[in-house]
């Protein structure tokens, strides 16, 4: 806060007052020091200062997208386990920024929370995690992993998974299958388009270029990936889904077509949300227990804290759902 001062021009307490946000310094003041505070890497340790150096009980949940069905599962997972630690959680949603994301880890070292959770943005860079990691605050990520980096992860057998939803349509007799969703800087597309073409391979199909339509995971994202493969592609007789919210788009997209999921085209998904057993035709899907995830990563945090040994990284078990939505092609009934 000394150096601060100094490069500012201004009273050590005057430092004090702006990074408390008090309202009776002027704003030339506020910007000066706010510069200095800038150009020096400081970070206001407001946590520390009301507890004495020590930790608070706050764990930040930073989400990828809050208006994620399958995120709000792992929260909900997230909450008992954490407050058997005796932690709070506060929610935070970086919405796949990385800019957000850098503003909110900055903010949270200053107020000293116990750890970070969270779903890294696109294009994380390692370098970034291991800093954090430098200064003893655990981190831990979920659903995704920042390659190389120090930080365990929890992530879903992700490329098992598609493995497993593709052969399911390939014993089915579908050969002209396509997979739609996700956007390539996600490192869970990349896992489960490795899956998808595991089985395709193994199982001697092709599959081109428009067979693979990636879009952002949402149902919008589903509906107009659909749209585009159905113009360029209409031999296509099943569909495997980045998510399931893809899966709904992609059933929107079909119904505007005239074609029936299920009968005149196969989907199958992936999380198994509560509301894919819901819809019509029920959704086939591969499921990943959000608890699961949420347990495993209080199960990081305890041990990062105690600074007990961590695995790099903990997978997490899927499981083929098989529902209405997959069938036979209709060439073969």
């Amino acid at each position: 806060m000394i150096d601060v001062a100094k490069i500012a021009g201004v009273s050590k307490s005057t430092v004090s007052l702006v990074l408390n946000g008090s309202e009776s310094v002027s704003d030339e003041k506020k910007k000066r020091v706010n510069e200095a505070c800038k150009s020096l890497g400081y970070v206001y340790n407001g946590g520390a200062a009301s507890l004495r150096g020590g930790r608070s009980k706050i764990v930040a949940v930073l989400s990828n997208n809050l208006t994620s069905p399958y995120f709000n599962q792992i929260i909900k997972g997230l909450e008992p386990y954490l407050d058997e630690l005796g932690f709070i959680p506060i929610i935070m949603d970086v919405n796949e920024s990385i800019e957000r994301q850098n503003q909110f880890v900055h903010a949270l070292r200053g107020h000293n929370v116990a750890g970070i959770i969270i779903t890294p943005a696109p294009g994380t860079d390692n370098r970034w995690i291991d800093n954090i990691v430098a200064t003893g605050l655990p981190i831990i990520s979920i659903m995704r992993e920042v390659e190389n980096s120090l930080s365990p992860a929890v992530m879903a057998e992700n490329r098992l998974g598609t493995y497993l939803a593709t052969r399911s349509l390939i014993e089915l007799g579908h050969k002209h299958i396509a997979f739609v969703g996700g956007l390539e800087t996600f490192i869970d597309l990349k896992l489960r388009h490795q899956g998808f073409m595991d089985a395709m391979d193994e199982a001697g199909l092709t599959v081109p270029d428009n067979y693979i339509q990636h879009s952002p995971s949402s149902r919008s994202g589903g509906h107009e990936a659909t749209t585009r493969l159905l113009s360029l592609a209409p031999e296509v007789t099943a569909i495997v889904c980045f998510t399931d919210v893809v899966a709904y788009g992609v059933y929107t997209a079909l119904h505007e077509a005239g074609k029936q999921p299920g009968e005149d085209v196969s989907v199958i998904g992936f999380d198994d949300l509560e509301d894919s057993r819901l819809i019509y035709p029920a959704l086939s899907t591969v499921r990943v227990k959000g608890e699961d995830i949420a347990r495993e990563a209080c199960y990081l945090l305890q041990r990062l804290l105690a600074q007990q040994q961590t695995p790099n990284k903990i997978l997490v078990g899927v499981e083929l759902i098989q529902r209405l939505s997959t069938q036979a092609p209709k060439s073969l009934v």
